[in-house]
């Protein structure tokens, strides 16, 4: 730095770059003014052709490119965090209704699932389970009377049925009894015949 008697505004920076080539070599130079204590310095820089490639090349370049590498790696693992908790938090509506409709069995088909914590686009689909649900129970019920008025005590005069439809029907019964009964449940039926 060298000391000049020119005057330059106080707070300016101004600067000036200039190239010239040295014993073949081209080398890039800058110079800008600095004021310090009222006095005027000129700070010089002079770069030549091949440090200026070596640290675009060697360090620059490779450097930019971890860096957008790592940025993106971060960024990827930032959105599929968002991404994971938004569709947990989203879905655990469905969830809740998909364990309340998995705990409905064949003895509990008087429950209902609850509309009132889901998405609004599901309830329909809720709601039409849950009038499934009371059809299938009101064929339950409707069933059991039959059952119960068949497995009555028979009076002294035994009741009369078409021999066909008494087929069909026991037919019927055997068939659903099979399978929509639990995998853990033997279903035995014994027929006697009485003359």
């Amino acid at each position: 730095m060298q000391p000049s008697g020119l005057q330059a505004p106080r707070c300016a920076l101004q600067s000036t770059n200039r190239s010239s080539s040295s014993q073949g070599i081209l080398m890039y130079g800058a110079t800008a003014p600095v004021e310090h204590d009222g006095k005027t310095w000129f700070l010089q820089l002079a770069v030549s052709e091949r440090l200026m490639d070596l640290f675009h090349g060697a360090f620059a370049l490779p450097f930019m490119g971890a860096g957008i590498v790592l940025f993106s790696l971060v960024m990827l693992f930032v959105f599929a965090a968002c991404a994971y908790i938004t569709v947990g938090y989203t879905l655990k509506p469905l969830r809740e209704v998909s364990e309340s409709a998995a705990a409905i069995s064949p003895r509990s088909l008087h429950s209902r699932l609850q509309v009132s914590s889901i998405p609004s686009e599901v309830v329909p689909l809720v709601d039409s389970f849950n009038r499934a649900l009371q059809r299938l129970e009101n064929v339950a019920e409707a069933v059991d009377v039959r059952l119960v008025l068949a497995q009555a005590p028979i009076a002294a005069d035994p009741w009369q049925a078409d021999r066909s439809a008494l087929f069909t029907l026991l037919k019927n019964l055997l068939e659903n009894a099979i399978q929509h009964a639990l995998k853990a449940l033997r279903c035995e039926w014994k027929l006697a015949r009485t003359t």
